[in-house]
């Protein structure tokens, strides 16, 4: 896992860029695929406290994006 320097913001910036979050199933799937597309992987897979699990990562053109299972409003399992 990387440190979370990757997800820092550049120094100039005045506001941070707008980092997308996907509701999806299977994020270890995503995970795997994303790095075989070359992403780097800020955020390994992880189990959260609030049930969803998510991972984070850095396209190569540098963009963050996140995905987790947790859907607002969806009843627990």
């Amino acid at each position: 896992m990387n440190s979370a320097s990757s997800l820092q913001d550049p120094p100039n910036s005045a506001a941070p860029p707008p980092r997308p979050i996907f509701a999806t199933d299977d994020i270890d799937a995503r995970c795997e695929r994303a790095r075989a597309a070359g992403a780097e992987i800020c955020m390994e897979p992880t189990d959260q406290p609030y049930g969803s699990r998510d991972f984070i990562c850095k396209d190569p053109e540098g963009h963050i994006w996140c995905f987790g299972t947790y859907r607002p409003g969806d009843k627990p399992a």
